[in-house]
Order: structure tokens, then C-alpha cells, then sequence
């Protein structure tokens, strides 16, 4: 298991309260009232899993800041803070996927007011035994929520961890994949002076890949949601006319019948109605040079007509 995890999990708890988390440097929720009560909450029961998350909105709030497209920036959010919570406590877990469901719900606004001016309030945290890491600062400005979030948990990881290489190692992972938010070649060349077993340049075109893995998943999801509802509103469709050429077939055989008679019946101390009924009749006459013709409900008789002076028998 690696530095970082090793700290959160096993000695977290301690020295999360003991150090803790700056309000400033509490990347979750948009400034004001939404932001304290999620400080508040992970800073109580959920507080070991807090600088995961916290982690999760920095890289949010920057790929947001760099215009890197709110789908895949919200997709990449759920997914950071998924894999952050699948080990947390029911209440816990509901509590940091919520930010997820807020983000997709409310993150448009958000999103179209992103220019970054929050990075000035955010606090440079000092790293003990690494030299110039102030350079990343000054050469990645455009990450620094992503660099603090680092930083912070390096520090945890230091005192809680017995081999400080493996917090040095998560540390480099950490920015390493920070900066693909803003590939800069001021930031990367910073970095692998830091730190010169960095591999951004590498992180670069996987990150690329990711975010297209991420897009395609994105659209085929679109696409699925988009067939099952055109599926959906054909099937209705289709039922809804079935059911109107029913109902009219069965008004239209109601018009050709009518009642002739009806009568009330007792059977078994129950009353019951009866009724019987025939095709209606459709009584026409019509005189054509002398012929006369007629249809009726009873049989036929034989009908009698002048034509031409003589006689013509009705079949």
C-alpha cells in the first residue's frame, strides 16, 4: 500500500485533527454557507477521508478554471470520488457521491464563472526536505489548488508514514498528474528540475487518453440514453393508437346495432337486465324511371312495378 494511503488509513484520524485542513484550503463547494457545511461534515465522522476528497474538488474546481469542458470535468469529479469512497461508511459515502449529484445538477453556473480569481486566497503550503518547490508555484499558477492538495497530503503522509520516499514518490505521481490540467512548458520544466524522476511529459498523453476515453463514454452514454427514449416514445406511440382504433371500431359497431328489446329478470333474487339487439335498418327509397325499390328487417315480399305498361315480378 503507498505513503499516502497508509497514512489516511492507519494514523489519518490523528493527525488530520491534530493538523487539519484550513478553511481557505477547503476546496469543496462554492464559496459561502455550502462550503462551511462541507468543511464541517468532513471534518467530523468522515474526517479521514477528507484530504481524498478535498483533493478531488481541486482538481475540479482547476479543470474548471482551464476551461477543460464541464462533462469531462464532472465525469472525472464522480469518478475520483468514487474511487475515495468505495471504502467509507454509509453515511460517509452518501454524503461525498452527494457532491457528484450536485455537480452534475448545479455546475453550469458554476462552470460559466470559473476564471480561477479563488486561487488567490489559496495558502502555499512549505514542503520539509524539498528544495525550490516554490518554483512550481511560481512556474504552475494555473494549478495551484491541485499543488496545494499535494502538498497537504505529503505532509500528512510524512507524519504519519516510517518511509518518507514513499510519501516523495505519491507526491510526484500527485503533480504529475496536476499538470496535464494546464501543460505548460514553464510548469513542466519546473517540475522536472523539483523533482527529476517526474514523468509529466509522460502523464501528458495518458491524461490525453483519459479524457477521451472519458468523452467516448460520455457519448455512447448520451447515445444509449437518447435510443431508449425514442424507443420509449414509439412504444407509447403505438399503444396509444391501438387503443383509439379499439375504442372506435367498438363505437362504430355500437352505431350499427340498436336495442329492440329490453326487459328485467329475476335470477337468483338478483334482478337482470336483457336487452336484444339487431342491425339497425338503413331505409331508403328511391324511383328511378318508374322502378320502386325498398329494403326493410323483414323479408322480402314480392313487390309489384309498371314498366313500360307491364308487369315485373320482384325476385
Amino acid at each position: 500500500m503507498r505513503g499516502i494511503d497508509v497514512a489516511l488509513t492507519l494514523f489519518g484520524i490523528n493527525y488530520i485533527l491534530a493538523l487539519g485542513i484550513e478553511r481557505r484550503n477547503w476546496f469543496c463547494g462554492t464559496k459561502g454557507w455550502v462550503s462551511d457545511l462541507s468543511h464541517a461534515v468532513m471534518s467530523g465522522e468522515c474526517r479521514s477521508y477528507a484530504p481524498e476528497v478535498n483533493h478531488c474538488c481541486a482538481k475540479h474546481d482547476e479543470c474548471y478554471n482551464n476551461r477543460r469542458g464541464r462533462i469531462l470535468c464532472d465525469m472525472e469529479f464522480c469518478k475520483c470520488l468514487k474511487k475515495t469512497s468505495h471504502v467509507s461508511s454509509v453515511w460517509c459515502q452518501l454524503f461525498i457521491l452527494g457532491k457528484c449529484y450536485v455537480a452534475h445538477s448545479f455546475g453550469e453556473e458554476a462552470y460559466i464563472r470559473a476564471r480561477g480569481e479563488d486561487r488567490a486566497t489559496v495558502a502555499r503550503i512549505h514542503l520539509e526536505g524539498i528544495e525550490k518547490f516554490d518554483d512550481i508555484y511560481d512556474c504552475c499558477p494555473l494549478i495551484k489548488k491541485i499543488l496545494t492538495s499535494c502538498a497537504m497530503q505529503y505532509n500528512f503522509c510524512q507524519n504519519a508514514a516510517t518511509n518518507s520516499s514513499d510519501c516523495r514518490r505519491d507526491l510526484v505521481e500527485c503533480i504529475d498528474d496536476g499538470v496535464r490540467y494546464n501543460p505548460s512548458s514553464e510548469c513542466i520544466g519546473a517540475v522536472r528540475t523539483v523533482f527529476p524522476t517526474s514523468e509529466a511529459e509522460q502523464k501528458l498523453s495518458r491524461g490525453a487518453k483519459d479524457f477521451d476515453d472519458l468523452l467516448f463514454d460520455e457519448i455512447r452514454g448520451t447515445r444509449t440514453l437518447t435510443i431508449l427514449t425514442a424507443s420509449a416514445i414509439f412504444m407509447c406511440t403505438v399503444i396509444s393508437l391501438v387503443a383509439c382504433l379499439l375504442y372506435c371500431q367498438r363505437e362504430r359497431t355500437d352505431d350499427q346495432f340498436s336495442i329492440v328489446e329490453e326487459r328485467t329478470t329475476v335470477h337468483g333474487g338478483r334482478f337482470r337486465r336483457i336487452s336484444r339487439k339487431e342491425p339497425k335498418t338503413l331505409l331508403k327509397e328511391t324511383d328511378i324511371k318508374g322502378w320502386s325499390t325498398a329494403t326493410s328487417s323483414q323479408p322480402r315480399q314480392q313487390q309489384k312495378s309498371i314498366v313500360r305498361g307491364g308487369a315485373y315480378t320482384c325476385p
